[in-house]
């Protein structure tokens, strides 16, 4: 029985509630297209208001609807099929009717914040699974294990590595230690001990799970390959930026050998090196790597598709970086008009670029420019993801450095003094980003002390908020 209406609870409504959760998650890995978008991504077959409505899954889609959407975001249809086959109803007056859904929004703009419409998406699936399920059952681990990794992408990462510190055990007990299940928990829970601040705990789990990946299901083996990617950037984030690099060389020609030079996968991994390049110390083989990434995307998936745009807004930072300032600014304006038109103005990915724009901006030579587009994105975040999202954070962290090299650098320090607290509530005294926060505090403490004049940030304190 269950708890919620007092009947039993029909299966094919627990397997449409779990599809429609896959399906908002897909669309948050895709970087959020919009319906338009992801219309013209299946190649015009389907319309904007076909995708709108597998998205939403108030009913099972046609299969070849699915298979259009999900493959134009990047993922296997095949993978949700056991779902989309659970989720067809019974005969007419055999079940119960389903409770009614979310309200519609409109076709060309879904939910503000993907991640947190499928964290509460996944709180009610969870609550309608543990009412039919034991709290060791495959699905109700599966469930909880996708609401920990939206609790973490809708910006509580100590909450979500909270929430999977407990589900390992479970996972361990219930499935065994070694099970495929228990292994994705594992990888899990190093990514967000990672983001929680442990970047070395990261980096030590991935190479443990590295190890059980090879031995369990080959050295080449694509999620052998994917978790030997997330040890490569976990070691580059605790410093070892040259061994990041090395890693990622050597899974690229891994890669080109078993998909292909132009696999998707393939080309996340050049861009993952080409990034490591660059913080490694070549600015200008990061800046190149990025420009011919942007040509193969273009032929690839296209001119306008969010993988070439983030690879494009790559290239800006590093052509920054290399020295042309003005191209940065001016390459990142273009840019942004791009994102608007084709995401919406307020979209994260839209609001990143805008980020990058006022930092290269104010490099460029305009610090009060610099200044006043911070201080316009922190209340844009307020209002998009929340006051204390680490992105407002770190907007706020940036504004607060070009109010001091404006000229206000005591405004500087009391704005850092105070985000400094926050950040240690937030995520803990030893966290990175507190750590940045306070460092810039202590800067902007002593120039505001000595009064001398600062023109320019020193690149590498930015350096933190801009690397994607």
């Amino acid at each position: 029985m269950s708890e919620h209406d007092g009947t039993q609870r029909a299966p094919h409504l627990l397997a449409l509630a779990e599809l429609r959760a896959a399906l908002w998650q897909l669309y948050g890995q895709a970087g959020e297209p919009s319906m338009r978008q992801s219309a013209k991504d299946t190649g015009g077959q389907i319309s904007h208001t076909t995708v709108h409505a597998v998205l939403q899954c108030k009913k099972r889609p046609a299969w070849r609807h699915l298979d259009l959407v999900v493959t134009a975001w990047g993922g296997q249809a095949e993978d949700l099929r056991p779902l989309w086959l659970q989720a067809r109803p019974p005969a007419p007056g055999a079940a119960p009717p389903e409770p009614a859904g979310p309200p519609l929004e409109s076709p060309a703009r879904p939910a503000p914040s993907t991640a947190e419409r499928v964290r509460d998406l996944l709180a009610e699936l969870l609550a309608l699974v543990a009412s039919e399920r034991s709290a060791e059952h495959r699905q109700t681990l599966a469930v909880q294990r996708l609401l920990a990794d939206r609790v973490g992408e809708a910006g509580d990462a100590v909450g979500a590595r909270d929430l999977l510190t407990a589900l390992v055990p479970i996972h361990k007990r219930a499935l065994g230690a070694e099970h495929l299940h228990t292994r994705e928990a594992q990888r899990d829970l190093a990514r967000w001990v990672g983001e929680a601040g442990d970047t070395a705990g990261a980096r030590d789990r991935f190479a443990e799970q590295v190890h059980i990946h090879k031995r369990k299901l080959g050295a080449e083996h694509p999620q052998t390959l994917e978790t030997r990617r997330a040890l490569a950037d976990w070691r580059g984030r605790t410093g070892d930026t040259i061994g990041a690099r090395d890693l990622l060389a050597k899974l690229v020609t891994i890669y080109e050998r078993v998909l292909g030079a132009e696999h998707l996968q393939t080309l996340e991994t050049r861009r993952d090196l080409a990034r490591w390049v660059g913080e490694a110390g070549d600015a200008v083989g990061a800046r190149n790597r990025f420009a011919e990434l942007e040509r193969v995307y273009e032929r690839v998936v296209g001119a306008e598709h969010l993988q070439t745009l983030e690879t494009r807004r790559s290239l800006a930072k590093w052509q920054g970086h290399s020295g042309d300032m003005d191209g940065a600014r001016n390459r990142l304006a273009e840019l942004v008009t791009i994102y608007e038109r084709v995401v919406g103005a307020e979209h994260l990915q839209t609001l990143e670029t805008r980020r990058l724009l006022a930092y290269w901006v104010g490099m460029a030579g305009d610090a009060v420019g610099a200044r006043n587009r911070f201080a316009e994105l922190e209340r844009v975040y307020e209002r998009v993801v929340g006051a204390e999202h680490l992105q407002t954070l770190e907007t706020r962290r940036s504004l607060a450095w070009w109010v001091g090299v404006a000229g206000d650098e005591e405004a500087a320090w009391v704005r850092l003094a105070k985000l400094a607290v926050i950040h240690e509530r937030t995520f803990g005294v030893e966290h990175p980003n507190t750590v940045r926060a306070r460092r810039d505090m202590d800067i902007w403490a002593d120039r505001a002390g000595v009064g001398h004049e600062l023109t320019t940030p020193q690149r590498g304190l930015e350096r933190d908020s801009t690397n994607r």
